[in-house]
């Protein structure tokens, strides 16, 4: 499972940027930009506020970097 990659690719096919997808998930844009280089943890709680974001469910989302 590959969250940063399938943050990457869910922000690209929603045409969103990073403060956008870290307003709507209630983090940092530093922050975003840290899972999508794959250098921090998510938690399972982030997990579905990043799906939520992006417009997506949790499997959706996950899918997307598989």
């Amino acid at each position: 499972m590959n969250i940063g990659k399938s943050l990457r690719i869910a922000m690209v096919k929603r045409d969103m940027g990073q403060q956008e997808v870290a307003d709507k998930a209630g983090i940092s844009r530093v922050y975003v930009s840290q899972i999508c280089r794959n250098r921090a943890k998510v938690s399972q709680d982030l997990l579905e506020r990043l799906a939520k974001a992006v417009d997506y469910s949790v499997s959706e989302f996950i899918a997307l970097g598989e």
